[in-house]
């Protein structure tokens, strides 16, 4: 998958910045086209300037040689001369964050940001705040910003991607807008696409995820090792999460199909394994991992989500029982673990029949074991929750009672 680079902008830089600022202006763009986000604030080319000049403040996203994204970051002395920064600096002892009453001298003004649209769906977002909060975490705890409420795109993008944290509403020159801050020493996670050299790594990271979880050992790093050269997998859903830069959880998609009962065939997804480093657990990545596959498998036209995982888990994203679709395993019976997450409205309305998932997913034992021998050794244990859990989940099933009990 693609590497893009991240550097402070320099004077060469400034004509594509105005570019992408002009492109994306909310004086320019058309109105169909501002629900994905756009610029409220016009720079000029001395503006930009003294921004790289005075604060090192400029910071771009490149695709070769080419700008794709960019993002300010500023003490607000330089932020000053402007109304609306203004009325912000005036209002910063109304704020506290991270347990201090806000101040020019603890905070500092991120923002605007914008990216090309051709890249809004990748990792650019996420390495870009990313560059930037680690340049001025040097300088100052706190970020702060300001988003429209009329942009409701970087609202979502800042707070349930980034997370940021808002802090009040104020209305200023007829407009209403939002306030966040962020603690500049948390890192943001990364999610992106699994690169090439990353691929042993992100192996190990399965294996140390569910070693001894199912039973004694794993060959779920096999399964992803298979499943790489398979031609169920879906590469733009390959996905890792890194935190300051360390890969710390992973996901992966196939493709599946639903046989229905009348005899078509429907096109489905399945994932796993989906897998967090045990030391990074309870931090929420497996949770963004799954919720922001959900939503890119959306946006690449697919009709639903399987899963066989543990109900109690996966149904805080909207997972249900295939049951409540009449959707079976193979040999036609009911189970609790087989879940689907539909991705549109009525997406399984008229399908029922047996849910199938790439044959990949069969692995010899014989064959796991010998893969594991590149590996560091490991202990093997017996009789753990997480095993006695997952030997209860297998035995909730019970024959369907429709259709032919045939695989």
């Amino acid at each position: 998958m693609k590497k893009y680079t991240y550097q402070i902008a320099t004077a060469q830089h400034i004509p594509q910045i105005e570019a992408l600022q002009a492109r994306y202006h909310v004086l320019s763009i058309k109105s169909e086209d501002k629900k994905d986000g756009f610029v409220t604030t016009l720079f000029t080319t001395e503006q930009f300037e003294s921004l790289i000049n005075l604060e090192q403040g400029l910071t771009i996203a490149l695709d070769g040689d080419r700008v794709i994204a960019y993002v300010m970051a500023a003490s607000w002395h330089y932020w000053q001369h402007w109304p609306l920064f203004q009325h912000m600096i005036s209002d910063l002892s109304s704020m506290t964050y991270l347990g201090q009453r806000l101040t020019v001298d603890n905070s500092y003004q991120y923002g605007p940001i914008c990216i090309d649209s051709a890249y809004r769906s990748t990792e650019v977002l996420y390495e870009i705040f990313e560059f930037s909060r680690v340049q001025m975490a040097k300088r100052y705890p706190i970020l702060v910003t300001f988003i429209n409420h009329i942009n409701p795109r970087s609202y979502t993008a800042h707070v349930d991607k980034l997370g940021l944290e808002v802090l009040k509403s104020f209305p200023f020159n007829q407009n209403q807008y939002y306030c966040l801050a962020y603690d500049t020493q948390k890192p943001v996670l990364v999610i992106r696409n699994e690169r090439p050299e990353e691929q042993l790594e992100v192996e190990n990271l399965v294996r140390e995820a569910f070693w001894n979880h199912h039973g004694p050992g794993c060959d779920e790093h096999f399964l992803l090792h298979k499943l790489r050269s398979d031609a169920s997998f879906v590469n733009p859903l390959n996905l890792v999460a890194t935190l300051d830069n360390v890969v710390v959880g992973q996901i992966v998609y196939t493709h599946a199909h639903i046989q229905s009962d009348t005899g078509i065939t429907h096109q489905v997804l399945c994932f796993g394994p989906l897998s967090v480093l045990p030391e990074y657990r309870g931090l929420g990545i497996g949770a963004a991992l799954v919720r922001r596959s959900l939503s890119q498998a959306k946006r690449l036209g697919y009709r639903a989500v399987f899963i066989y995982g543990d109900p109690a888990y996966y149904k805080r994203f909207g997972f249900v029982a295939a049951e409540q679709y009449k959707i079976r395993t193979p040999d036609n019976h009911f189970a609790d673990p087989l879940q689907v997450f539909p991705l549109y409205a009525d997406a399984l309305k008229t399908i029922t029949g047996r849910f199938f998932e790439a044959t990949a997913y069969a692995i010899k034992e014989e064959e796991a074991k010998a893969y594991d021998l590149n590996f560091i050794e490991k202990q093997t244990h017996t009789g753990l929750p997480s095993q006695l859990r997952f030997n209860t989940l297998i035995k909730m099933r019970r024959p369907s009672g429709l259709g032919e009990d045939k695989v």
